[in-house]
């Protein structure tokens, strides 16, 4: 059967034939290639996990401590990761706290001074009004 006709050439039944086992070989080695694919990858992802395996074995995680200064390299390494966001929130702290703490000593000077000069003006008061008696 061709286009829904009946065919009864047999070279056009052959070359169907032919078609249709190609088509079949086709995606039997497909689905073998598929399989070999599946395969590579399964084997390789068992090296992988038996690397990994042998590496955490053979190196036992120990900690150890430096001593000494940080070195000059590892600060500004530091600062550049910080600086963007931590390092502008830091320095306004500083501001703020420092500007706050000078706003408070100039306030209790003040406040010294009113007192200060309070006391000088009743002591005056004070004596002059003794004086007078």
């Amino acid at each position: 059967i061709q286009n829904g006709e009946i065919i009864s050439e047999k070279q056009n039944i052959d070359e169907y034939i032919k078609r249709e086992t190609l088509k079949e070989e086709i995606e039997i080695q497909i689905e073998q290639s598929d399989e070999d694919v599946n395969q590579v990858k399964v084997s390789k992802e068992k090296q992988v996990l038996q690397k990994a395996n042998d590496n955490e074995q053979e190196k036992p995680q120990e900690e150890h401590r430096e001593q000494g200064s940080i070195k000059l390299k590892t600060f500004i390494t530091f600062l550049k990761a910080a600086i963007p966001l931590y390092f502008v929130i830091f320095v306004l702290s500083q501001i703020g706290m420092q500007g706050s703490k000078q706003a408070i000593d100039f306030w209790f000077k003040s406040q010294l001074n009113q007192l200060v000069l309070y006391r000088q003006q009743f002591d005056v008061d004070y004596f002059l009004s003794l004086i007078h008696i």
